[in-house]
């Protein structure tokens, strides 16, 4: 009986997932894309030209055997980092409510 509970709550719980991730991208694909203005592309690139630095980083960190909890944190850092830098291209996407 739990076991049927679950799979009928972990249905529910991917169905709602999958339904919010569809409305995302049918926003995302808008007809008429919002052009981000130069600050907002400004600030775009200067995160990703930043997280391409922590990528390089990481890569001679695997190169030079460096201690692996070291390099999990950078790799921590560059996943918050992009997480930013995608909230911030959403922001810029999204219309304000009237």
């Amino acid at each position: 009986m739990k076991q049927e509970k679950f799979i009928s709550l972990s249905s529910k719980a991917k169905y709602t997932f999958v339904n919010g991730l569809n409305e995302l991208l049918s926003f995302l694909k808008d007809d008429n894309p919002k052009i981000l203005s130069s600050e907002e592309k400004e600030a775009i690139m200067d995160r990703l030209i930043s997280i391409n630095i922590q990528i390089d980083e990481i890569k001679s960190m695997v190169e030079n055997d460096d201690d692996y909890s070291d390099i999990i944190k950078q790799i921590e850092y560059s996943r918050r980092a992009l997480t930013a830098t995608e909230m911030l291209l959403l922001e810029s996407h999204s219309v304000p409510l009237q």
